[in-house]
């Protein structure tokens, strides 16, 4: 906090009571911290736009930055995808941990690489609702699924609706099988004579994990 504090020449107690919502960021603090920290002025004044100048955003040594999309796609029915587009969310990861992940692709950079929060029960209890799926979209991933892999897919081409399966795909075939971990639902056969793959298969989840929230303390500590 003294860190925080130092260049802007504002005290550990004022940056307290900005936090706890005692006191209101005065404008000219705002503008100081969005100048010295990349903190959006405006994000802190109303609530309002990213959290982060992104041109000026400090990122830590030996970190990638990957994007989180808007909407989110499902384990069930429904889910939107959209592009995440240059105001969106990043999420820190260690550049080691891209490099490695890429490398088990076999393909892509970390320009291909996205997150999504996914909802619905039909991928348990492989992924669990409100869970991160990490995504490559490189194109070579998209039209040549591996066998019995997570995809990001959807049933009909240039459709918003997109789900998170495991794909079975046999060369030459008409249909592709879209299969849950869960075995309450049914596999799902997508014709695709005359369609391509790449419109269907959106991406290869290559990693997965759960989202974490802040939850109150219980009550008594035992």
């Amino acid at each position: 906090m003294e860190a925080f504090g130092a260049p802007l020449d504002v005290s550990r107690a004022s940056i307290s009571y900005w936090e706890a919502g005692k006191t209101e960021i005065p404008r000219t603090s705002a503008i100081a911290i969005e100048m010295v920290h990349g903190i959006s002025s405006r994000w802190l004044l109303t609530g309002e736009s990213p959290m982060w100048i992104e041109h000026i955003r400090p990122q830590p040594p030996n970190t990638v930055e990957v994007p989180i999309i808007e909407g989110m796609p499902t384990c069930g029915s429904g889910g939107e995808v959209r592009d995440p587009g240059p105001e969106a969310e990043h999420y820190p990861f260690r550049a080691s941990f891209a490099k490695e992940v890429l490398r088990q692709c076999g393909s892509g950079t970390v320009s291909n690489l996205f997150l999504a929060q996914v909802a619905g029960e039909s991928m348990r209890p492989t992924i669990l609702h409100g869970d991160l799926v990490l995504i490559n979209n490189h194109l070579d991933l998209r039209t040549n699924p591996r066998q019995s892999s997570l995809y990001l897919v959807r049933r009909k081409p240039n459709c918003s609706e997109a789900r998170v399966k495991r794909v079975f795909f046999t060369p030459g075939s008409s249909d592709l099988t879209l299969q849950s971990d869960n075995p309450a639902f049914r596999p799902i056969s997508v014709p695709i004579e005359g369609v391509r793959l790449q419109d269907l298969i959106l991406g290869k989840v290559c990693w997965y994990g759960r989202y974490l929230q802040e939850v109150l303390p219980p009550q008594q500590d035992w």
